[in-house]
């Protein structure tokens, strides 16, 4: 039995999250548990289910303070909470090919902790309604197809599992993610390097855990192009350096969640964002402006 946790948060459009859904609710079975956590209440109706699930709960939590718009907040909240051992995190975000379950179910046989090798980060035009007309293609799409659409990101080997399946008492003799880490930056590594410290800790790594990267308004995947997102990224500097007490400790931890390819890497090009030519031009546009301000 399996807990599927479903994590929605308000900086995601809702058609993104439907999306999403409609990519994995056939692996649910009558057996499991599903949690459909919407942080920010921002999904109108109740999504679809294929089948009945022994438990289905709704958790729509308001967000009054900026730490709660957070995976720390929600996962902390919600994790304990779970009825069964194995818990499947889905975020939102994120269109799940149809290999991505069978996979989830091998590594549960290898390891206690089931983690995707890479993920395919939609291009700058992969929004909502793109990717809800290609839903179809993008579920039985192989890897060669989908980065033509998108760039790779190496989450393994710089150990940031964004989702991922896991015991729950590994997660919760952990304490879960660190609070101090909320919002955008390092809660992700800074989890899995502590996980990595336990003695029972089993990874197994699943090549087929492929998944979709939807654009959407909180989406970093252009990085530096937008000053929010760049004064963000800055802030969460400074919260690792405060967790981990100083700029020499913060360079030990980020050699240190570096880890080997476990297989040949795709061309360099793949790994590049490179934006449309109408995010290159509006960036140009802020430059100019920026220069006659000052």
């Amino acid at each position: 039995m399996i807990t599927h946790l479903f994590y929605h948060q308000e900086s995601v459009e809702e058609q993104c999250a439907i999306n999403s859904w409609m990519s994995i609710r056939n692996s649910i079975k009558a057996e499991d548990e599903v949690i459909i956590l919407d942080l920010g209440g921002t999904l109108t109706k109740l999504l679809p289910l294929t089948i009945k699930p022994k438990f289905l709960r709704y958790e729509i939590i308001r967000t009054d303070l900026a730490e709660e718009r957070s995976y720390t907040f929600g996962l902390n909240l919600i994790i304990p909470s779970a009825k069964n051992e194995w818990i499947c995190l889905w975020r939102s975000d994120y269109i799940y090919n149809k290999k991505y379950f069978s996979a989830v179910q091998k590594g549960m046989q290898e390891g206690n902790v089931i983690l995707p090798y890479e993920a395919f980060i939609g291009g700058e035009y992969c929004k909502a309604k793109w990717c809800k007309n290609k839903l179809s293609w993008l579920i039985n799409s192989d890897e060669k197809s989908l980065i033509k659409h998108s760039h790779v990101c190496p989450i393994y080997e710089i150990t940031d599992f964004a989702h991922f399946a896991i015991k729950k008492t590994l997660w919760m003799r952990l304490s879960g993610m660190n609070e101090k880490l909320w919002g955008y930056g390092w809660q992700f590594p800074e989890f899995f390097d502590r996980l990595k410290n336990e003695k029972d800790y089993h990874p197994s790594i699943q090549f087929d855990m492929v998944a979709f990267h939807q654009n959407h308004i909180g989406s970093f995947g252009l990085g530096k192009l937008d000053q929010s997102k760049k004064q963000e990224l800055e802030q969460a500097e400074l919260k690792l350096i405060e967790v981990l007490g100083s700029i020499e400790a913060v360079e030990k931890f980020k050699n240190n969640i570096n880890q080997k390819p476990l297989r040949a890497r795709y061309d360099e090009r793949y790994y590049k964002v490179t934006p449309n030519i109408i995010v290159r031009f509006k960036s140009f546009v802020k430059k100019i402006c920026t220069y006659k301000k000052s």
